[in-house]
């Protein structure tokens, strides 16, 4: 909501663009986190000593895995409700820009509202928009697109040490903790209703 109330009504393009920039900026932070977390560790003695000895080349190297003794280091940034990623931007490509139902302003107001008094719109979005999992080949071909820019974020993103991020989509149950605090999406969903789960479709998808 934040991104797209930030672009006004710039074109859709702007919107996608807005959206990758707001995903360098929260990398770029939780970068300089992590390795102030770390460093703050290796001050402190907080090494991880038993899993490092359990991990290839720590014990031959004579450094533990804060120190860049692990053969393979990386951190894999996880990206939740990919599915709802897809289909929101569908949706407001669809709505705002294409069939000019709504203004990107009040779309957003709607979804602010979680779709209070807009539940027509809501099942329009849900039964006649496409998705992401429903072998629609327009949404398909740009869920791969979509996913491609996340990669490329991370291209030349080193972190602290020897580690790189490596992206992906993996979650247990952090689709449900996560969405039980989001807010409404574009999509459909609900507030307080799961994300979707890893690069599944969104659940009834």
């Amino acid at each position: 909501i934040e991104v797209v109330n930030e672009c006004g009504d710039r074109s859709f393009e702007q919107i996608e663009n807005a959206y990758f920039e707001r995903i360098k900026t929260k990398l770029n932070e939780a970068n300089k986190e992590y390795a102030l977390k770390i460093l703050e560790a290796k001050r402190n003695g907080h090494q991880p000593i038993r899993a490092s000895c359990l991990i290839e080349n720590c014990i031959d190297t004579g450094r533990d895995v804060y120190s860049g003794g692990a053969k393979y280091s990386f951190m894999q940034p996880v990206f939740i409700g990919f599915a709802n990623l897809c289909d929101s931007l569908i949706a407001i490509k669809r709505l705002v820009f294409i069939e000019k139902r709504l203004t990107l302003k009040k779309f957003s107001e709607i979804i602010r509202n979680n779709y209070e008094g807009n539940e027509p719109l809501r099942q329009y979005i849900i039964n006649k928009l496409p998705h992401y999992g429903n072998d629609n080949k327009e949404i398909d071909v740009y869920a791969h697109y979509l996913a491609q820019r996340l990669a490329d974020i991370f291209d030349d993103k080193s972190l602290f040490g020897t580690s790189f991020c490596m992206p992906g989509t993996f979650s247990y149950i952090n689709h449900a903790n996560f969405g039980s605090h989001t807010s409404a999406t574009f999509d459909g969903r609900l507030f307080g209703k799961s994300l979707s789960d890893g690069c599944s479709p969104m659940q009834g998808m």
